[in-house]
């Protein structure tokens, strides 16, 4: 239950099996790669970063094609995704051998460029299509013309137009073509809407400036029509576009079944897209390795228990390798953090990890977060039916779908989490509210054992348990402190430990047993009286060494006292944690009154003639989904908040990094071997 301890390998490597080792290395996956370097002779050393360099820059090329392709893939296939990809990335258990039968077989550029090909075929057909439909529509307005097309174009003794107006533009053209009407010919062919269709045929002498028809026409906005690549009559006409579009809906058809075939190849399309990601930061580890004329040198880091691991894995090139490790200093910031914690608590590592990693040198705070966070999270739900339907839901996930650790983590909580609300809503007497209470007199024996578990009621007693709440949370700080002082005395700083936060947590617990004591009348006897003057007497005693040594290094007297007594102030900030636990009185609270209110309307609803059991059923169960849904994000969240803001600023900084292996990473596929 700790940070794993590190090394730091120095791997020597003959350059003869340069390529091998690596790739052995990559496959064992117990190291991170780290930049090399040679402090005695840092000439001598050349980053194996040229060729690495090519690489990445055409995987990348690649991956961006294998990308495109999968977008397009996308747009055809048919065979739909489970709701739940809409919020994770499920994973498929997938052979191992399968990753490199498709490495080494799936021709996926010639795939990818035919994709191209067929989309680009597909995006001039439907545009044709869209052309031949605008020509019919206006074709089929146009069909009271009752001569062939080809005339329009072939005449030369007069120039005839085509085109739509504005119906609230007739009356004014008609006005405005009143002083041509010796030399011009119009009339309506069809009408849409709010457009007008119009033929005109005028004759326009050259040299003559006084009736310009065209001009008359721009200005009241008409629109003329493009006729020229029609010849026959319009029913002549519509037939043949008819037919061309139904030609062009079949061409569509085919090739978008040819795309749906290539569906099937949307899994070859995920296994390349991993293999080529992974080379990318493959080659981008390995331009921190560098080399000389006859060895490659790489440096990382690694658990100091996976020695044997690298060492077992390397034995066939024993030869040519020699390893060599380095123990890093507990304050060596660049040492990556890895966690390590049993199986039951490796679930709660997500919300340390959401916080931050800890140092190298940091205690991990996941095992003591652990009990507090499952506590606070029942106490937030207090309803056991729905923690019943949290651990059947996790259950189900977690036995259902394969998913990545991170995923699968959280499953795990918000399984525990399930837990903790049952317990906690049995002992409050939470089950789908308050429903219980109002079963039938042949099942009113399940409701007194609902009611004989109950320890605390929180609608009948809510100071209980705000005080109760408020406990826990000065529990939970004052253990803050304790650990904080704990890790500075195994660090050596046993002198500052307990003048920092040994005095405090002394000045703190003697001033909250004065005014327990006091509040409950002890000094009414001369036990309790004593026991209030010795509280008194370790505050006064803790407060004045905590004035007194809190600035110790300042040679000042005066500045020394008053920076002590300024550090007093902290005692409001405590307090003002504590009653930050009150949230969990809150959430409690909202829990069961929104219950309580759907079970109402439940029950209100169930005296409809006729349909009140099917509407109270849906009302029921769509209440109560809404309701777990949204309280059991408030109790992840509040509960989390209590850790990262109230108990991990007592003792824990966070800033380490993550560990990051070289070796082969899986976004879509768990390999099995």
């Amino acid at each position: 239950m700790a940070v794993a301890r590190m090394v730091k390998a120095h791997i020597v490597i003959h350059d003869e099996y340069g390529d091998a080792v690596i790739q052995r290395i990559y496959d064992l996956g117990v190291i991170q790669a780290v930049e090399v370097t040679d402090q005695a002779e840092p000439s001598r050393l050349s980053p194996i970063a040229a060729e690495s360099a090519q690489n990445i820059a055409a995987l990348d090329t690649q991956l961006r094609e294998i990308l495109r392709a999968q977008e397009l893939l996308a747009q055809y296939d048919n065979s739909g995704r489970e709701f739940i990809e809409n919020f994770i990335t499920l994973k498929e258990r997938l052979p191992r051998q399968e990753l490199a039968r498709v490495r080494d077989t799936f021709d996926f550029s010639a795939v990818a460029h035919r994709l191209h090909e067929l989309t680009e075929n597909i995006k001039h057909l439907e545009e044709e299509a869209g052309w031949v439909r605008d020509d019919i529509h206006e074709l089929t307005i146009l069909s009271s013309l009752p001569f062939p097309l080809r005339e329009i174009h072939e005449m030369t003794w007069a120039k005839p137009m085509i085109g739509r107006l504005r119906k609230e533009q007739l009356e004014p053209l008609r006005l405005a073509l009143r002083e041509c009407e010796d030399r011009i010919y119009w009339e309506e062919v069809g009408a849409e809407g709010q457009l007008v269709y119009l033929f005109f045929m005028y004759y326009h002498p050259r040299n003559e400036h006084v009736c310009d028809i065209p001009a008359i026409l721009d200005q009241h906005g008409f629109d003329s029509l493009d006729l020229s690549s029609f010849s026959e009559r319009i029913p002549d006409e519509l037939v043949r576009l008819r037919q061309r579009l139904q030609e062009l809906h079949a061409e569509i058809a085919q090739v978008k079944a040819e795309l749906k075939e290539f569906a099937a190849q949307k899994q070859s399309f995920k296994i390349i897209e991993e293999y080529v990601a992974n080379e990318i930061e493959r080659h981008k580890d390995m331009q921190r390795f560098a080399e000389t004329q006859t060895i490659y040198l790489i440096e990382g880091w690694m658990k100091a228990t996976d020695k044997h691991a690298l060492e077992h894995g390397l034995n066939a090139y024993a030869d040519s390798v020699e390893i060599f490790y380095e123990t890093p200093d507990n304050n060596d910031l660049t040492v990556p953090v890895i966690l390590e914690n049993p199986p039951r608590l490796q679930p709660f590592e997500i919300i340390t990890r959401m916080f931050g990693m800890p140092k190298y040198y940091e205690p991990d705070p996941t095992p003591y977060l652990a009990p507090f966070f499952f506590l606070f999270f029942g106490l937030c739900l207090t309803d056991a039916a729905y923690g019943v339907v949290l651990v059947l839901l996790m259950g189900w996930f977690m036995r259902t779908y394969v998913v990545d650790a991170g995923t699968r983590q959280l499953a795990k909580l918000l399984y525990y989490g399930g837990i903790s609300t049952i317990i906690c809503g049995a002992l409050t007497g939470g089950w789908f509210g308050n429903i219980l209470d109002y079963l039938p007199k042949p099942l009113a024996f399940v409701t007194a054992v609902k009611n004989s578990v109950i320890v605390l009621d929180p609608m009948k007693q809510p100071l209980i348990f705000l005080g109760m709440a408020l406990l826990l949370g000065y529990i939970q700080l004052c253990y803050g402190f304790a650990l904080k002082m704990r890790h500075r005395i195994r660090s050596g700083e046993i002198h500052d430990a307990w003048l920092d936060q040994g005095i405090w947590l002394l000045f703190i617990n003697s001033l909250v047993f004065w005014l327990i004591l006091s509040a409950l009348g002890a000094g009414n006897s001369l036990f309790g009286q004593s026991m209030i003057v010795m509280c008194q007497g370790f505050a006064l005693l803790s407060g004045a060494v905590r004035v007194w040594m809190n600035d110790r290094g300042n040679p000042h007297t005066v500045k020394r006292i008053l920076v002590g007594l300024y550090s007093l102030y902290d005692i409001v900030g405590i307090f003002s944690d504590v009653l930050s636990y009150s949230r969990l009185l809150a959430l409690g609270l909202a829990t069961g009154v929104i219950a309580m209110i759907i079970d109402m309307f439940v029950l209100m609803t169930g005296k409809i003639p006729g349909i009140g059991f099917i509407v109270g059923i849906v009302i029921f169960v769509a209440g109560h989904a809404f309701n777990i849904i949204i309280n059991t994000l408030g109790a992840f969240i509040h509960s989390g908040r209590l850790q990262f803001v109230e108990f991990f600023s007592k003792f824990f900084e966070s800033g380490g990094k993550r560990y990051k292996a070289f070796r082969f990473h899986s976004k879509y596929f768990e390999f099995t071997e």
